[in-house]
């Protein structure tokens, strides 16, 4: 079950935290207490409770507190209720249209829980930040979450206008959105971080170039990935962009970050910068691929007038289905490489990297890339 925070509640009154909750042993039915599962009250699936919540031991709830609902093998209980809250099952779709599991007009902590299998018809499957609000999701999972066409962005998280997003720790796996942003997504105003986090096995089907990001998308503002794995998401529309990552004209930053086995049918694997600034470094850029419309840029696609920093990583059997089956670079663009292994990549045209037009702003150790390939 997810909550939503009224829309016209008092913001300063909308707190509200998710916690992994362990009922005690006395509250499981006594046909399950050697099991050690839960009967959800609706028929639905049982909970396995962890092995240490098995065992006999105090209560120490605070007076009142009820169990929480079963959700996706754990569960969940509300450390506190905001004011004017809801509950929605799992599966329904968010009357409002955006915030499948979540809508978050305040402040909002998720830890330790599982947010799954949500829908909304906009945007924000599992959870819809909107502007002014701020979001921290901690040693939870975003699953199977999804979104409807209209626009479609954020799977797993939405964030809208001037709010702030923190995922540490977290799994954002298996969420699908309809344009853009596939896991996550942030908006022109935010600032979003994801440390130490999973991104992967999600789908972004967008068809026009500029949308995609099936893992992440950033819409003009900040985001940075740090210490994560970003892996096996996909921009499968007809134009999709940024397999793994799409910065559309905002500042990224990718640090200590694995980026493997992403894929778009456009261009970047397993990075578009479409504009913009874009900083990697101590990252692993392996095993990402584009498809054939026109399949340019395996590992990082750079379009336009942007600007990109690779520092001290390794760019490996990537492959693009046109050219630059590691690196492309624009005619326009400032892409700077530096201390980096790049190498294994494939492509019918520069199979490692490519100088589209007469540029000359590619740059390999102080080396410029010949225009027209390598």
């Amino acid at each position: 079950m997810g909550a939503v925070l009224a829309a016209g509640s008092d913001p300063a009154r909308q707190r509200l935290r998710w916690r992994h909750h362990r009922p005690r042993r006395g509250h499981l039915p006594p046909e399950d207490r050697r099991s050690g599962r839960r009967q959800r009250r609706d028929g639905g699936p049982r909970c396995r409770l962890p092995h240490h919540a098995r065992r006999r031991r105090r209560d120490h709830r605070r007076p009142g507190r009820r169990p929480g609902p079963a959700r996706a093998g754990r569960c969940l209980a509300p450390a506190r209720r905001a004011h004017g809250d809801r509950r929605r099952r799992a599966g329904e779709t968010a009357s409002g249209a955006s915030g499948g599991g979540v809508l978050n007009a305040g402040e909002l902590d998720v830890d330790r829980s599982t947010v799954t299998h949500n829908r909304a018809v906009r945007a924000g499957g599992g959870i819809e930040a909107e502007a002014g609000s701020r979001t921290t999701v901690d040693r939870s999972t975003l699953s199977g979450n999804t979104t409807g066409a209209g626009p479609g962005n954020g799977g797993g998280l939405h964030l809208t206008g001037a709010g702030t997003v923190h995922v540490d720790r977290s799994h954002v796996v298996h969420n699908m959105a309809a344009a853009e942003g596939g896991g996550l997504w942030n908006s022109s105003a935010g600032t979003m971080t994801v440390t130490r986090t999973t991104v992967s096995g999600n789908t972004a089907s967008g068809d026009q170039a500029e949308n995609g990001g099936g893992g992440l998308y950033n819409d003009g503002g900040s985001l940075t990935v740090e210490r994560s794995k970003v892996e096996h998401n996909v921009a499968d529309g007809e134009a999709g962009s940024g397999g793994g990552i799409l910065n559309n004209g905002g500042t990224l930053v990718v640090e200590r970050t694995a980026l493997r086995g992403n894929d778009a049918q456009r261009a970047g694997g397993g990075i578009e910068a479409a504009a913009g600034d874009t900083t990697v470094s101590r990252s692993d850029i392996t095993g990402n691929e584009t498809g054939p419309n026109p399949g340019n840029g395996g590992g990082v696609h750079l379009g336009g007038d942007g600007v990109v920093r690779l520092d001290r990583s390794s760019v490996t059997r990537n492959q693009a289905a046109g050219e630059g089956g590691g690196l492309w670079n624009s005619e326009a663009g400032t892409f700077t490489v530096t201390r980096t292994d790049i190498r294994n990549n494939s492509a019918p045209v520069g199979p490692d990297v490519y100088q589209d037009g007469n540029g000359d702003g590619f740059t390999i150790d102080r080396q410029t890339v010949p225009a027209a390939g390598s």
